[in-house]
């Protein structure tokens, strides 16, 4: 070890600039090959979605009076937590038609608080027929307010409880009454659904996440209709064709410029080498001590590639690229770590070989001694 680590201060005073290239290049190498099957796996998901149809809805029976202030750390943790880049919006109400109206309310959860969601910027708006929508201070509390639709009277009474109608809707899907009330009113009124909008597919492994969540917030007391789960048979093992071929093509690439290098490094020293086996070092000790050396570097300039990579992942791809958080997770990474290693280190070991297994007279003459 304590010659490999002599080697390696060597190599960083005599060969400065082909020692930080070979940093360089492993570790930009490392941050390409995760971006690119981060794009090629969401591409080829995105193109597929149906906006429409791809929704995680979850069904309560009436029985049951499941009310949102048992369920509303399990949807904030679904939300921002296992869905965060998938979620678009969320609605939930009461269907069943017990009480004089549809009660029902529409959001998004920022930072763990209530914001509008689409429908309330792009639709509510257009169809007042006067008053106006929730602010966000209104949307986070639990007054008792509501905007309404096909009301005959001023106000709508809920389990004996007066809200004031804030709003009316000038048209419904459905000629029955109808009210949206801030999602915290909820906690004293059963819930019937929630559903889930979602702006990519959802993996295997989200899909169980949420159903763990589900089953410790309602004791399994819930049904889900999950339309939004890419299957394993079709798209995912394209995608992973597709990401395999990347890793190839990128391999050659790095493969072939880190033999230039790391030849470079071995041409220089050549003359060291023959005498280390005048002095009884053996080509196979040589190779090895050369292939730790190798390990020694791309080690760390891999890992700081994924490093990288993995911030600028979470700081700024997952808005663009979505099904980079599914898919490159733990597992992903630690499989594009070792692949690399495994790569360099073959390749290296065919390098050393080749150019390192001659006899010694051979050596001492290719070195000029």
């Amino acid at each position: 070890m304590n010659l490999v680590l002599l080697n390696l201060r060597e190599m960083c005073k005599s060969h400065r600039f082909f020692f930080a290239l070979i940093i360089i290049v492993q570790a930009v190498s490392a941050f390409c090959l995760a971006f690119i099957i981060g794009v090629i796996i969401n591409n080829r998901l995105f193109l597929s979605m149906d906006y429409y149809q791809n929704n995680i809805s979850i069904y309560f029976n009436k029985e049951d009076e499941i009310t949102y202030d048992k369920l509303e750390g399990a949807v904030m943790e679904i939300a921002q937590g296992v869905l965060k880049s998938a979620v678009s919006d969320i609605r939930m109400g009461n269907y069943q038609y017990d009480y004089p109206n549809t009660i029902w309310t529409d959001f998004r959860i920022e930072d763990g608080k209530y914001v509008n969601g689409r429908f309330f910027n792009n639709r509510l708006a257009l169809q007042l027929a006067w008053g106006r929508t929730f602010t966000e201070s209104e949307l986070n509390s639990r007054d008792s307010i509501a905007i309404a639709a096909y009301l005959s009277e001023g106000a709508l009474e809920i389990e004996g409880e007066e809200f004031e109608i804030i709003g009316e809707r000038a048209g419904n899907s459905f000629d029955t009454p109808a009210a949206i009330i801030p999602p915290r009113r909820f906690y004293n009124i059963p819930i019937t659904d929630i559903r889930f909008s979602l702006n990519r597919y959802i993996s295997a492994y989200e899909s169980e996440r949420i159903a763990g969540i589900l089953d410790e917030a309602t004791d399994g007391r819930y049904e889900i209709d999950n339309t939004a789960e890419a299957t394993d048979s079709g798209d995912i093992k394209a995608v992973m064709r597709s990401s395999v071929m990347a890793c190839v093509l990128i391999g050659f690439v790095l493969l072939g410029t880190m033999a230039i290098l790391y030849g470079h490094i071995i041409e220089k020293r050549k003359y060291k080498l023959a005498v280390c086996r005048l002095t009884g070092c053996s080509a196979s000790r040589s190779i090895k001590l050369f292939l730790a050396e190798v390990v020694a570097v791309s080690v760390p300039s891999v890992g700081i590639g994924y490093a990288c990579f993995y911030f600028a992942q979470k700081k700024w791809l997952e808005g663009v690229y979505p099904y980079m958080e599914p898919y490159l997770n733990a597992k992903a990474y630690a499989l594009m770590f070792l692949g690399l290693l495994g790569a360099i280190f073959i390749s290296m070991l065919a390098l050393t070989v080749a150019r390192m297994m001659h006899p010694i007279k051979r050596q001492l003459a290719e070195a000029g001694g």
